[in-house]
């Protein structure tokens, strides 16, 4: 069983906490997340996978700074580039899938106040909702799937 989840669920735990009460995911968390990923590489003697798991951050950081004006907030697009550094992309890439279809319904339950405002879907989910919470349940259960149940 691969232990990655339990090493990265402490820095998610505190993103999903602060994105719930402030909607913002402090830079702290975040680069501590980071470097104990990068960490993690090298005590664990995969330090080869790293420049993967670089490239996959950075790649993370383009196409979301492409995306946040359609509805990805920077805290968000900083967990995804630090979750990028733990996990490999394909997990990263279903967490991230099963996150975001965990956090339609609320969105699309948004008060009618907020449609009546002509605030379109992506501006919704930007306001009243936080994403790292679904984004960290959606990681959470596409590792349980591959590790627990093959």
């Amino acid at each position: 069983m691969d232990p990655r989840l339990f090493f990265c669920a402490p820095f998610l735990a505190l993103l999903a906490a602060e994105d719930l009460r402030q909607r913002r995911a402090p830079n702290g968390i975040v680069v501590c997340g980071a470097a104990a990923g990068i960490l993690w590489h090298f005590l664990t003697g995969r330090g080869e996978e790293l420049w993967t798991r670089l490239a996959a951050a950075a790649l993370a950081g383009l196409f979301g700074s492409l995306f946040r004006r359609r509805g990805l907030g920077a805290g968000d697009v900083k967990t995804v580039m630090m979750t990028a550094l733990w996990f490999p992309a394909e997990t990263l890439l279903r967490g991230m899938l099963w996150g975001l279809l965990a956090a339609l319904p609320p969105a699309l339950l948004a008060p009618a106040e907020e449609e009546r405002k002509g605030r379109r879907l992506t501006e919704r989910l930007r306001r009243k909702l936080p994403l790292i919470p679904f984004l960290t349940a959606g990681l959470a259960g596409e590792w349980l799937r591959v590790n627990a149940f093959g």
